[in-house]
């Protein structure tokens, strides 16, 4: 299992340090504002911010609201140094009946505050950020919030009705061990983030909103200035019944964000647990987490989405029952989601996950014509899923799978299945081990491979399958100048375990395969067409290649330095006839000259 790097490590640390360094004050430190005319008896008829704003312009910053009910009709102000707190579910704050739209408490231009131990109750106020939200924090540094509950934030019509906690332009902000409810499932968001805010920690809370985001990380840098440059740390929360979870937009125009997402428990979202989109997603790591009965209530759901260039770890997460609710109901579009789909890749890393029920594993499908470059997936484990791998869309490079387990015996119907419109370089897939089970119907591939890509399919199992592996490529999709290496497998128990159906007539690559083992199966290899540009070889294991060639040294492929080749005839290079040639890293070598 990977690590959250060290650089990821010094700043959480630090900014866990802001967050627990300032401790409760003694209680004959704190003023009652009751003693300036607060009145907690609800009293609807009362304005309680106008006496906690007079005593905070007279100088007290440490302000104590007994047990009892505070009716706001208008914004608490707060300054510098403010210490606010309550006596938990027996304080509460909310908004006067007509005055819904107001935010309860602003941190405007502070530092150093902390909010704890309060009680803050929403309205049904039509109308978004920051009107009708608990607490707004504008342009502040060193704000606490913690120990408080906020209940019933966002509960307007579609697209409206504010946050609990909303921030902009603020830098090392804590929001620690507090509880989140109510709301509506169409509207606001519980905890928002927007415009440059940098060095968060969202840690130990409960988030059980029935908001459009639970935790949204707005940042769409449209605007010069607006997008993030700072570090965000979501960790250990439980997060559940929100449409989406945790979404994280950032723009084009400004530095990116680094996230860590890490140890959160994601429970029964329609839509997405986790979303990271834009152009300037900086290092971002997803690890730890627990997402269960997620996504499908909509076409092309995931539990993770990942449509953000940068670099991306997603690493040792649980994934399970994606495309189902918390009752074993099917969502309205199960057979359309993913528990990881990835739209966009600049380096992309998924390891060590368990991904148990969905339609498909891991979606690599990018949209556009932007190649998706530099994923590596291993140690994996997809299980009951009807694809564990789908590689669609457009041109991609550097795709590696290596060391996973793919196990569809109960449901699914293919292992990995190849099927996009551009080029596929650097294509590897080793050391995996693919389980599956016979349809008495259509076929079920471990490997179904619609286009021809340049690398290796080598040290893999394949056992249970209609066909183990199957290579299909049309005139269309053809080698055009690769090499493509098939070897090492062991095909065991198949219908078929390897099939070629090639149409590559008037290509110039080469597709080797061999040696491969067989066990168990109806038919072991059978080939259709291409034959011309087929060669059953003996190869060394990879990545050392030791191919038997009829035309001299090579001039396609990919190849690392060691790779050898045998000629079936001496060549003659120099006034010397040589039998072999290798490669030095640059170019090939003659060697073994005839005596």
């Amino acid at each position: 299992m990977s690590s959250i790097p060290q650089c990821h490590l010094r700043w959480i640390f630090a900014a866990l340090v802001v967050c627990v360094g300032q401790s409760a004050w003694s209680a004959d430190a704190f003023y009652d504002v009751t003693n300036a005319g607060a009145n907690p008896a609800d009293n609807p008829a009362d304005n309680d911010a106008t006496a906690v704003n007079n005593a905070i312009a007279s100088g007290q910053r440490h302000l104590y609201f007994p047990p009892g009910v505070y009716n706001l009709g208008n914004t608490i102000d707060i300054p510098n140094d403010c210490f606010l707190s309550g006596s938990g579910p027996a304080t509460i704050i909310k908004h006067k009946s007509t005055t819904k739209t107001i935010v309860l408490f602003h941190v405007v231009n502070a530092q150093n505050v902390t909010i704890e131990n309060l009680t803050f109750v929403g309205s049904d106020a039509a109308t978004w950020h920051p009107d009708s939200s608990g607490v707004y924090i504008d342009s502040s540094v060193i704000v606490n919030i913690r120990n408080c509950h906020f209940r019933d934030f966002g509960i307007g019509p579609w697209g409206s009705g504010g946050s609990a906690i909303a921030a902009d332009f603020s830098s090392f902000i804590t929001i620690g061990n507090n509880f989140f409810d109510g709301g509506n499932k169409y509207a606001g968001s519980t905890i928002l983030f927007e415009k440059s805010n940098s060095h968060g920690v969202i840690s130990g809370n409960i988030v059980d909103t029935e908001n459009f985001f639970a935790i949204n990380i707005n940042v769409d840098g449209s605007t010069t200035g607006e997008a993030d440059p700072g570090q965000l740390v979501i960790s250990n929360n439980i997060i559940r019944n929100a449409t989406h979870g945790i979404y994280s937009g950032y723009g084009t125009t400004d530095a990116p964000v680094d996230t860590v997402i890490s140890g959160n428990v994601f429970e029964n979202h329609d839509g997405h647990a986790i979303t990271i989109t834009g152009a300037a997603a900086g290092n971002v790591s997803i690890t730890d987490n627990s997402i269960r009965y997620c996504a499908g209530a909509a076409t092309m759901d995931f539990a993770i989405l990942l449509d953000a260039a940068g670099n991306i770890l997603v690493d040792g997460n649980a994934i399970l029952d994606s495309g189902y609710d918390n009752t074993g109901a099917a969502r309205a579009y199960p057979g359309s989601v993913s528990a990881i789909g990835a739209f966009r890749a600049d380096k992309l890393t998924i390891s060590s996950n368990n991904i148990h029920i969905a339609a498909m594993g891991v979606n690599l499908s990018n949209l556009t014509g932007a190649t998706m470059k530099n994923i590596e997936m291993t140690g994996n484990m997809i299980s009951d899923t009807a694809l564990s791998v789908y590689l669609g869309g457009y041109a991609k490079e550097n795709v590696r799978i290596l060391d996973n387990v793919f196990d569809q015996r109960n449901t699914g119907s293919s292992g990995i299945h190849v099927w996009q419109s551009g080029n596929l370089d650097n294509f590897h897939v080793v050391g995996n081990s693919f389980a599956g089970r016979q349809s008495t119907g259509s076929n079920y591939y471990g490997i179904y491979c619609g286009f021809a890509p340049s690398g290796v399919i080598a040290n893999n199992r394949f056992d249970g399958w209609d066909v183990g592996a199957y290579l299909t490529y049309t005139t269309a999709n053809n080698l055009n100048g690769k090499l493509f290496v098939v070897s090492g497998n062991n095909y065991v128990n198949n219908k078929q375990g390897l099939l070629a159906t090639i149409s590559d007539s008037g290509t110039t690559g080469y597709k080797l395969i061999g040696p491969n083992t067989y066990s168990g199966n109806t038919t072991n290899y059978s080939q259709n067409g291409g034959s011309n540009r087929t060669i059953e070889v003996a190869l060394s294991v990879y990545p050392r290649l030791e191919i038997l060639t009829t035309t001299g040294v090579p001039t396609i492929g990919t190849w690392a330095t060691g790779d050898r080749v045998w000629f079936t005839a001496p060549i003659n290079n120099g006034g010397v006839n040589y039998m072999g040639a290798y490669y030095d890293g640059s170019t090939w070598k003659y060697m073994a000259a005839t005596q």
